[in-house]
């Protein structure tokens, strides 16, 4: 490929590269491996599988030891939405241990409605685990909007179930319109107080 068609890490690269076979006794580099491809020059796309159309992230956070968790939503083939959290090591990668292949998906819908879930912002308490906020809004008989909470554990992502074992760790925050759940984007709860 040409150079001008490749990323600014891999050019980089290939500078550093030239400098070496020149065979110069004496090569100063100043920082040589800032700005190298993560991912594709700090991109990384992530697909949360065949089913999914739509994969969007909102918030990042970084985690112990620089891995990254990321939290948006994905959208299913049936056009519901669901929270999606990803985790990759400080290459970009994801990080295997972390739910399904470093990634991990929570839906909120309860009965026999669907619902449209997105976390909006995550951030991690002191013990490590992840606090993922945004809302869910469940059609059916009765239509609802609600704020809606997460507690993973920052290593496994399984959800932490002590913060509400009847709802199986989802936590719902109910209000009176639809539009109010975009308003979750801002919402902040002490971390000592779920």
């Amino acid at each position: 490929r040409p150079v001008t068609m490749i990323s600014g890490g891999e050019r980089q690269l290939v500078l550093i590269a030239r400098a070496l076979a020149q065979e110069a006794r004496i090569v100063m580099l100043d920082e040589p491996t800032a700005n190298l491809d993560f991912g594709n020059q700090g991109k990384v796309v992530t697909d949360f599988g065949a089913g999914s159309r739509n994969d969007v992230a909102y918030s990042l956070e970084l985690h112990t030891g620089g891995a990254i968790v990321a939290a948006g939503s994905t959208q299913k083939a049936n056009g519901n939405l669901d929270f999606a959290l990803a985790r990759y090591g400080s290459n970009g990668v994801l990080q295997g241990g972390f739910g399904a292949n470093g990634q991990v998906v929570v839906d909120f819908s309860r009965g026999a409605g669907s619902s449209n879930d997105e976390a909006s912002e995550i951030k991690l308490d002191s013990s490590g685990r992840i606090v993922a906020f945004g809302y869910s809004f469940e059609t059916g008989f009765f239509s609802r909007g609600e704020f809606a909470t997460v507690v993973l554990n920052g290593t496994t992502g399984q959800i932490d179930t002590s913060s509400d074992p009847n709802t199986g760790g989802r936590i719902y925050t109910g209000f009176y319109t639809y539009l109010d759940s975009r308003g979750g984007r801002k919402i902040s709860i002490p971390i000592g107080d779920l």
